[in-house]
């Protein structure tokens, strides 16, 4: 055996039936195999590594309908953009259910569509997602 490894014998028990009954003639194998292992240092420095990642990443806040609704609904041009904005990037949709959209677009929804097609850094799936939106609603 070489540096870093361990030996280990596995024992397999009596083959059963599947209802759970031994069978006459039972038997016992002995799988043996090495397997390498980490030093003490590598695995305290893969902790260290993994609980500084742990930290960084931050927790995705839990999603408010209410405060939602209230910045989609907004008076504010940019507030609505990154309400969309953030939506679309949760639920691959916009949250064009709450304006009356019956027999026109509503002009906030519409202003706000314009400002992501007209935004430069708007990226290509939030583009696609807007086109969709428009060729789903009414003229």
């Amino acid at each position: 055996m070489g540096k870093g490894t361990v030996h280990v014998a596995l024992k397999m028990g009596k083959k059963r039936t599947p209802q759970g009954r031994a069978l006459k003639g039972a038997f016992r194998r002995d799988l043996t195999c090495i397997i390498p292992t980490r030093s003490a240092v590598a695995n305290t420095a893969r902790r260290e590594t993994m609980a500084r990642a742990m930290k960084a990443i931050k927790k995705k806040k839990k999603f408010n309908y209410e405060e939602m609704k209230a910045g989609a609904l907004s008076e504010d041009r940019e507030v609505r953009k990154r309400v969309f904005i953030e939506y679309f990037e949760s639920f691959h949709e916009f949250p064009s259910f709450l304006f009356d959209n019956e027999k026109t677009i509503d002009a906030r929804l519409y202003q706000t569509t314009q400002d992501l097609i007209n935004d430069i850094t708007t990226s290509t799936a939030l583009r696609a997602g807007v086109n969709a939106l428009l060729t789903r609603l009414p003229s």
